[in-house]
């Protein structure tokens, strides 16, 4: 779904069952596109959450980072281990 014009997307991921109920989506790479499909940020992330129209937080390499998605500007988020579910 869209979300202030852009959407995540995934290549490679696969549904996880957490229990009989519900599923995470988990691995591939990651991205965002608007709703012209014009890729925002390239698929170069473990996980990516879309927080609001300015910003997000992604994972690379073990490593969590806010990011603004216009100027591309990250900054390290220390000691953060996992967040979410990948999206």
């Amino acid at each position: 779904p869209f979300k202030d014009g852009l959407s995540s997307v995934c290549i490679g991921c696969a549904q996880v069952p957490l229990d009989e109920e519900r599923m995470k989506i988990d691995g591939g790479k990651w991205g965002m596109i608007d709703h012209s499909g014009k890729e925002i940020l390239g698929l170069d992330y473990t996980k990516l959450i879309h927080y609001d129209k300015d910003s997000v937080t992604v994972e690379v390499e073990g490593k969590w980072y806010k990011m603004n998605i216009k100027t591309k500007e990250k900054f390290e988020i220390k000691g953060l281990k996992e967040v979410g579910s990948g999206q």
